[in-house]
């Protein structure tokens, strides 16, 4: 999660240090990225540069070299960008990459996110708790493997969304789970199994594409 992080060993999360220990030791990498300024995809966790750098202020206003010049806490890490992360790792360990959108850029870090990615071979997918994040990658990046992440949505942890996005949000476990029942049973009864494959051919089925956008269902995207 962020990486192998360790402060005590001045490896703070999300930083090379930390990938780097992960990749020796042989553990996957779970990492997060936030838009610049200038539209590339810089790897950090949080909206702004308290916590992890000690300056106030938004990471989406600051161009990547702004930020690649930025220290981590207590550590010789400057903050990383996608590309140079994914040269590091090199296909050594499987990637999961969360897309820290801030619910009205999902566009431009989805593009950021799949552009880096276009020519990396190894394993890797992308995630959001941002349904219009991910039907980005359907359409930008179709064959990297991709997920929707989920929570309660209480108003008081995402007081910039409102209320009625919030309730939608939430609803999206419940929706996926009756959609899925829905699509299946009958293909059961046909003796297409619950993966998704037919004929080495990958199917489709009926999900929320974003209520956060829509409130409504729209096209499916593709399984898996």
């Amino acid at each position: 999660h962020r990486g192998y992080h360790d402060q005590t060993r001045r490896r703070p999360e999300n930083s090379v240090s930390a990938f780097r220990a992960a990749i020796e030791a042989g553990y996957g990498i779970e990492l997060d990225v936030q838009l610049t300024a200038d539209g590339q995809a810089m790897v950090f966790h949080d909206e702004t540069l308290d916590r992890m750098v000690g300056r106030t202020g938004a990471v989406v206003v600051r161009t990547a070299a702004e930020l690649g010049a930025m220290g981590l806490v207590d550590s010789d890490d400057l903050i990383p960008t996608l590309s140079q992360v994914l040269g590091l790792v090199a296909g050594k360990v499987p990637l999961l990459i969360e897309m820290k959108d801030q619910f009205d850029t999902a566009g431009k870090l989805a593009a950021a996110t799949a552009k880096a990615l276009a020519s990396y071979a190894g394993p890797v997918a992308v995630m959001s708790f941002n349904p219009q994040c991910v039907a980005e990658m359907a359409t930008l990046a179709p064959t990297i493997a991709r997920g929707l992440t989920t929570e309660r949505f209480d108003y008081d942890d995402w007081v910039a969304l409102p209320h009625s996005v919030c309730d939608r949000l939430r609803e999206i476990p419940r929706l996926r789970r009756n959609a899925l029942k829905l699509y299946l049973a009958p293909r059961r009864r046909s003796g297409i199994s619950a993966c998704g494959r037919v004929e080495g051919q990958r199917c489709r089925y009926p999900v929320l594409d974003h209520p956060f956008a829509t409130g409504r269902g729209k096209r499916p995207p593709n399984c898996g």
